[in-house]
């Protein structure tokens, strides 16, 4: 997802322990020391405006790894103003914007970030497809998983999503063909065996899906959506 995707400073910028700490690629700095990191940076009057749009785009990350997308979406807005074709920041604002419920604004950014184009356009697609899908709006979900799909035929996240929009539609036959697909790409994917379960449920497949439930359990024992789900169906 867009929200894991940290752009780092040019070759000679990396050398600074601030920009160690601002684009943490190897997560050994805690959210508030990155935080700190780039906002050195920011401050600093030393940085090219190219730097400083990236340095406010991972702050805005780093915000948003602490909950706090209101933060997080105003250092967006700066690093789109330092830099209005910056895909990345359209894309993970979107992300700040569909955390706080407001889904049209967010899929206003997706299609922003959907125009300017990256390497990681699929990720666009599918977040808007997510936020298609918050609204109910599930055929418009389902093309913009398409279009994600198009972009990387491997994308299981976009498998499972897509099975959901199904699942919601009562098309059950092909929400489970793409959960198969999913799993069969990722079979460690905890969440498409939890959503085609919840498919099986729906289908009267009592068995399939407490086998599923119980699956997604081992994978992700911190789930408790799964441990609920298996003791309402007595598994």
């Amino acid at each position: 997802m867009l929200g894991a995707v940290l752009v780092t400073a040019p070759a000679n910028a990396q050398l600074s322990e601030n920009w160690q700490r601002c684009s943490n690629k190897d997560k050994n700095f805690s959210a508030d020391l990155a935080i700190g990191g780039c906002t050195s940076i920011i401050q600093s009057g030393n940085e090219s405006n190219a730097n400083l749009a990236i340095a406010f785009y991972n702050r805005g990350n780093w915000h948003r790894a602490n909950g706090e997308q209101d933060r997080g979406i105003a250092d967006y807005d700066q690093a789109i103003r330092l830099n209005p074709r910056y895909a990345f920041a359209y894309g993970n604002r979107g992300n700040a914007w569909r955390a706080k419920g407001d889904y049209d604004r967010a899929i206003a950014d997706y299609n922003k970030a959907i125009e300017i184009g990256s390497a990681e356009v699929k990720f666009d697609y599918n977040n808007r497809g997510l936020a298609y899908a918050d609204k109910k709006e599930y055929n418009k979900a389902i093309e913009s998983y398409n279009q994600a799909l198009r972009q990387d035929p491997r994308y299981a996240n976009a498998y499972s999503n897509r099975g959901l929009a199904y699942t919601n539609l009562k098309d059950y036959d092909r929400a489970i063909r793409d959960y198969d697909d999913a799993i069969r790409i990722n079979p460690q994917y905890s969440r498409a065996f939890s959503n085609r379960a919840f498919t099986y449920e729906k289908m009267g497949r009592k068995r399939d899906a407490i086998e599923d439930y119980r699956k997604a359990l081992e994978l992700d024992p911190s789930d408790s959506y799964n441990r609920d789900a298996l003791s309402r169906l007595g598994g």
